[in-house]
């Protein structure tokens, strides 16, 4: 079978928005289509064989979507430097005070 890895990182890597989502979509699209090869194998190989095909499959994507998610810290950290920059722009900026209510004018009674 092929490098599993480099498979699932190219088709990962080509997503033009990478979110988890997509790429549960693609882990689930190479499982079915490797499932379907191994299906279409005549005579058709064992279930052991069809399991460890599987199971070096899912190696593959839990190593890639590693990748992605050892990624995730970098990308808060530098959320987290973001709100703290505007967090001090904030701070640093002038409170401009509301202007104080008008006392309500008297209301004048009828005039007799």
């Amino acid at each position: 079978m092929a490098d599993f890895v480099a498979v699932i990182r190219k088709a990962v890597d080509n997503l033009p928005d990478n979110t988890p989502q997509n790429r549960i979509r693609v882990y689930d699209k190479a499982r079915a289509a490797i499932r379907r090869q191994l299906e279409a194998i005549n005579p058709p190989p064992s279930d052991e064989v069809i399991a460890r095909q599987l199971d070096k499959l899912n190696l593959a994507i839990d190593e890639v979507e590693s990748e992605h998610i050892e990624a995730l810290p970098a990308e808060l950290d530098e959320a987290d430097a973001l709100m703290a920059e505007l967090e001090s722009m904030v701070e640093q900026s002038p409170v401009i005070a509301e202007p104080a209510p008008q006392p309500a004018s008297p209301q004048a009674g009828p005039q007799t």
